[in-house]
């Protein structure tokens, strides 16, 4: 298998446009982050994470290498019914909760979106925002 760099020489090669080049290193840098028997709540965060059309590819390439059938049509209809999701909170929020601008808001995103995905994005607005000003109460105003 190839490296990165090998990758972008190839690409190059191949005049590859960057998006299709960027879609290829990153098929590449994510391949064995599916399985044929991850249960759908620990599946959904990956396709959040990657993006449908990412996540689709990267089971096919793993079908390849894995005759679980059955198992790889599950993964492939759970990507096919993925429904695009946003995190219902932003920078402004953390920013309403008196955190300085730059880093910290960054941080304490980051933090939220992680307690949200884990949650399995089942999280309205309002419970975020409850969430995010015990973090920023937590942390003084400053994210880990």
């Amino acid at each position: 298998s190839m490296d990165s760099d090998g990758l972008r020489r190839a690409a190059r090669r191949l005049r590859l446009s960057n998006a299709e080049r960027d879609f290829l290193l990153r098929l590449h840098d994510n391949a064995g982050r599916l399985r044929a028997d991850m249960e759908p709540a620990r599946l959904r965060p990956e396709i959040y994470r990657l993006g449908a059309a990412l996540s689709r590819e990267l089971a096919l390439m793993a079908w390849a290498e894995d005759p679980d059938e059955k198992g790889w049509r599950a993964v492939l209809e759970a990507i096919a019914a993925w429904t695009p999701v946003a995190l219902p909170v932003s920078g402004a929020d953390v920013l309403n909760l008196g955190v300085e601008r730059g880093a910290p808001v960054g941080a304490f995103l980051h933090q939220i979106e992680d307690w949200w995905v884990a949650g399995d994005f089942k999280a309205d607005r309002d419970s975020c925002l409850v969430h995010l000003a015990r973090l920023v109460s937590a942390n003084g105003g400053a994210a880990d």
